[in-house]
């Protein structure tokens, strides 16, 4: 399936023009913010709590709905958005080890979702693999999704994050990641169990 022959009008995800945006760290955070400064749109970021690991260097490039390749690799299209990315990068060396390579793109802009990047890159893969740390409805898998319910062959979807469900037990952001399979060995282990499927 030639992925670039088929518009794509993506649905509102929130009130109309609003973009969406969820650093992967402090780097992505200080350019999002002077890049929504400028924007004539409405701007919605999401932050984390401070103190997440710092992913890229001080020379990145960042636009508003472009996609950044964190890490190249040829098995599985991985797709990141927000402060799960350290957890992210961690479970792509540990599939590695089981033979697995993994492109991880951090997906910082939610909406408008980067349509060229999807485009370039789904018929390099047989998975692609949504991770957040959010809903798994309204947000980056489910925009994914909504693209590729577009055609009638795609890659293998592949949706982590928590479901649609108030959490009722008490606990820091490590142990609610553990809870939701968002740790880096429950990410590996279901990335795995989906690729074997």
């Amino acid at each position: 399936m030639d992925y670039s022959q088929r518009p794509f009008r993506q649905a509102n995800r929130l009130p109309p023009r609003m973009q969406v945006i969820a650093p992967c760290d402090a780097t992505e955070m200080r350019l999002a913010l002077r890049a929504a400064i400028t924007s004539s749109m409405p701007t919605y970021i999401r932050i984390g709590k401070k103190g997440e690991p710092v992913i890229h260097n001080e020379n990145l490039s960042f636009k508003i709905g472009k996609a950044i390749t964190i890490h190249k690799g040829s098995d599985v299209l991985i797709l990141a958005s927000g402060t799960i990315m350290s957890n992210t990068l961690e479970a792509t060396q540990l599939l590695i080890k089981d033979g697995l390579t993994c492109q991880v793109a951090s997906f910082h802009t939610i909406k408008p979702l980067d349509i060229e990047y999807l485009q370039q890159n789904l018929n390099r893969f047989r998975i692609v693999v949504t991770v957040e740390e959010h809903g798994k409805n309204g947000g980056l898998g489910g925009a994914v999704a909504e693209y590729l319910s577009k055609f009638s062959y795609h890659p293998k979807h592949l949706r982590l994050g928590t479901d649609d469900e108030f959490m009722h037990e008490m606990g820091n952001q490590e142990y609610a990641q553990k809870i939701y399979n968002l740790d880096s060995i429950g990410i590996a282990s279901q990335i795995k169990l989906f690729a074997r499927q």
